[in-house]
């Protein structure tokens, strides 16, 4: 995984939660990924933080370039995670800073931080259109396990999986 330097990683503040949610809807409803009707929801990150790690990606200019969502297994709000497990949801990138590793540093937070909560498995599911997302997890070792697919309001979900076993 690649460092990215001038990127800062962390857990969202209370002050930066009206912030995260504009970037969700923007991405998420914006580009089509989901229905107006979700808009609300979205825009509201407290309850996300509240049940699990919010995190944001600022670059030097403070400018938010990304969020990501992560619970553990159980959690009101994990579609997928089965006890033992976290689950990555709602990674979000700003348009302007795709390309850059954003989504990719991300992620590989969410599993520093999977493999601290002593997790066995990190998972999670994504539409079917969103394949620049579905080549980000396989790279980072992500596997597909079909066996989990779902469908959420009549959208295919595909679920992907990593393995988190000590020294990996």
């Amino acid at each position: 995984m690649a460092s990215n330097p001038g990127l800062e990683l962390r857990t969202a503040r209370p002050e930066e939660y009206a912030e995260v949610g504009e970037l969700l809807v923007n991405v998420y409803v914006g580009e089509g990924f989901s229905p107006i009707e979700r808009t609300p929801g979205l825009r509201n990150a407290e309850p996300l933080a509240t049940e699990g790690q919010l995190l944001i990606a600022r670059d030097e200019q403070a400018e938010l370039l990304g969020t990501v969502v992560l619970f553990r297994g159980g959690a009101h709000h994990a579609e997928v995670a089965r006890e033992q497990e976290a689950e990555i949801r709602l990674l979000a990138v700003a348009p302007i800073a795709r390309g850059r590793g954003v989504g990719e540093a991300l992620v590989a937070e969410c599993i520093r931080r999977a493999r601290h909560l002593g997790c066995q498995r990190l998972v999670l599911s994504t539409q079917p259109t969103m394949t620049s997302a579905q080549r980000l997890y396989e790279r980072l070792g992500f596997v597909r396990t079909s066996a989990r697919d779902w469908s959420k309001a009549g959208s295919p979900r595909l679920v992907y999986a990593l393995e988190l076993t000590p020294g990996r």
